[in-house]
Order: C-alpha cells, then sequence, then structure tokens
C-alpha cells in the first residue's frame, strides 16, 4: 500500500479500504471507512472447535455492518473453509 505524501487519517484510511478492495467514496467521514474487523492467525483455530468458530463469524458478519479481514496461513484449506459451515463463510470471502 502506498501512502500519499501528507496524508492525513481519513487520507490513509481510504487508502487501506481500497487495498483491500473495499469500495470508497470522497464523501465518506473516517467512521465509514473504519468499518474493518481484522482477525489474524485465523489457522490456529483448533480444528476440535471449528464448527463453533465457523457459526460464530457467519453471525458476526451478519449482524457487525463491517468488512471482515481473515489473515493467516493456508487459510483457504484449512478445516474452517470447508465442510458445509466452511463453504458458507468461504462463500462470503474473497481471496486477496
Amino acid at each position: 500500500m502506498l501512502v500519499p505524501a501528507g496524508a492525513r487519517a481519513k487520507t490513509l484510511t481510504a487508502q487501506f479500504a481500497r487495498y483491500l478492495g473495499i469500495p470508497t467514496t470522497t464523501r465518506m467521514t473516517q467512521a465509514q471507512l473504519i468499518q474493518l474487523a481484522l482477525i489474524d492467525e485465523i489457522h490456529r483455530l483448533n480444528p476440535r472447535s471449528i464448527t463453533d468458530a465457523a457459526d460464530l463469524l457467519k453471525d458476526l458478519t451478519e449482524q457487525i455492518g463491517a468488512t471482515f479481514v481473515y489473515a493467516g496461513i493456508n487459510v483457504t484449506t484449512t478445516p474452517l473453509f470447508t465442510g458445509v459451515r466452511g463453504a458458507q463463510l468461504a462463500a462470503r470471502a474473497s481471496l486477496i
């Protein structure tokens, strides 16, 4: 992500959103741009509780007006995104 010289907080936030593929407009406030939930190291979820985790993440994406970013190693092949519940969660995500 390239930050423009002399960027203010709103400009930096908008650049970060665009980098992640989140649509922005110049009229958006900084609060509207910040609606982002970043979950890092998602590959470390316990495989025995993946069903509960997938259900929770699915529920959160439906209830919270935010863009969710999942970060981790080989996340597309983890149990979180496979199986019946995982397929529902994977259908709501895009690999970047």
